[in-house]
């Protein structure tokens, strides 16, 4: 009944960014992959277009701002990042619906950035009323495409991009 979560995460040269391995289930794959969350770096959560900027410039489309989603499932051929503009959730990862309750749980906040590869099992739980977020994708990722979640890399990669303090 506990994590399956890596408890030894990397260090980073950015105190922002968090990096989480989230372990297979016998149900799920998730990936071998990290999630990404960088705290409190949406400088202007209330600047749609900003954030939207901040994205595009690391090969991000903005799809949409929603609200919080909590049902569990996850995204076959595609990373996704999330980047919050008002309110909080918390979001549990790794966890089917056959698998045991596992303590997977991450809280975000309005100016977090959060980023999964593809195949984590996902879905917010005690999320806030107010909550939402602006979904993004890839550049030129679109249904039936398989990325191998490179880009999650990319992105970690491009945090200096982001601010350090």
């Amino acid at each position: 009944m506990g994590s399956n979560a890596n408890a030894n995460t990397p260090a980073t040269s950015n105190p922002k960014l968090e990096i989480h391995y989230i372990a297979p289930t016998q149900f799920v794959p998730n990936s071998k992959l990290p999630v990404l969350i960088y705290r409190n770096v949406m400088l202007d959560p209330d600047d749609h277009d900003g954030i939207a900027a901040i994205l595009k410039g690391n090969g991000y489309r903005v799809d949409g701002f929603y609200g919080c989603y909590d049902t569990p499932h996850y995204h076959s051929n595609t990373v996704e990042a999330y980047a919050f503009v008002l309110g909080h959730t918390t979001i549990k990862l790794g966890k089917g619906p056959s698998d045991e309750d596992i303590v997977n749980e991450f809280f975000l906040r309005k100016g977090d950035l959060f980023v999964q590869p593809a195949g984590m099992v996902h879905g917010m739980i005690k999320s806030s009323p107010d909550c939402k977020y602006a979904g993004a994708y890839p550049e030129g990722v679109h249904t039936g495409t398989c990325d191998s979640g490179t880009r999650t890399m990319n992105l970690y990669n491009a945090s200096k991009k982001l601010p350090q303090q």
